[in-house]
């Protein structure tokens, strides 16, 4: 029979006592991410944004939801996809709120919060214009200030968005900006160009060439009556990445770096790249 606890002495249980702190302690920073970090890793997408992510047959799919999975089965992470407007998924990366974004361009106001991975692919954000006006000969930013003044409009830009650096040095010039409407997210704006009220807006070619295929869902996003303008978007090609918040723990951000680096070295995301091809 043991003798009772109260009879060892006062330092041999406060010994025990740290022995099993410091024993509770390795275990947790060895177990799966989840544990550690206390719920799922949030990724952050929307219902409308075909092709990178949206909802078919209850499902999230999309080139993006499909280079998430991959990631995460490789790094042995768990997650879960969240709905939210773009301005508002910004804020929460930065406060800790949402763990990751796809489909973004790095700049250095984000990387302020931000990690990356990537590029996931590269390709230059084009200008949507009405089709009667896919001839206009814009060059550079005077070119289009000056054609979308000629039709007494602006030019749409959504909320929150970076197109590339240099666009984003610009925008904090009171006079530049004023030649652009801003607006809440990119259906309306593509709305907005439809029915004439501004000359045109900027989107990832990527995106733009699917919502004009014949694969583009029904439902969501629409370019209907509207075109690709040649003029991209100068120092756009930097690529698309995905973000991830700085509030994650430095292993989980490491794990999913080496398996970014994995699912590139592999040609696994190459292929899966080809797969979305609408061109």
């Amino acid at each position: 029979m043991h003798p009772p606890l109260l009879k060892y002495p006062l330092f041999l249980l406060i010994g025990l006592s740290l022995l099993l702190l410091s024993f509770m302690g390795f275990e947790s920073e060895s177990a799966d991410d989840t544990e550690v970090f206390g719920r799922p890793i949030t990724v952050r997408v929307r219902e409308d944004a075909y092709p990178n992510y949206f909802i078919k047959n209850d499902r999230w799919q999309g080139i993006d939801v499909e280079i998430i999975r991959l990631l995460m089965e490789h790094a042995g992470l768990e997650y879960e996809f969240v709905s939210m407007p773009f301005a508002r998924s910004l804020k929460a990366m930065e406060a800790g709120g949402v763990d990751m974004m796809p489909n973004l361009i790095k700049n250095e106001e984000r990387s302020n919060y931000m990690d990356w991975l990537g590029p996931v692919r590269r390709y230059g954000n084009a200008l949507i214009v009405q089709q009667a006006n896919n001839t206009e000969q814009i060059n550079n930013y005077n070119d289009l200030i000056a054609a979308a003044k000629r039709h007494g409009l602006k030019i749409g830009y959504t909320i929150g968005t970076s197109f590339s650096p240099d666009l984003d040095i610009r925008m904090q010039d009171a006079s530049f900006r004023d030649s652009f409407l801003f607006v809440t997210d990119d259906a309306t704006t593509a709305r907005m160009l439809q029915a004439g009220r501004i000359f045109g807006f900027f989107l990832d070619e990527f995106e733009a060439r699917n919502l004009m295929s014949k694969q583009a869902p029904a439902e969501g996003m629409n370019l209907t009556g509207l075109a690709i303008h040649p003029f991209r978007v100068p120092g756009s090609l930097t690529g698309n990445y995905i973000g991830i918040s700085k509030h994650l723990p430095t292993e989980t951000r490491h794990r999913l770096e080496q398996s970014m680096d994995a699912l590139k070295q592999s040609g696994a995301l190459e292929a899966l790249h080809k797969k979305w091809l609408p061109f």
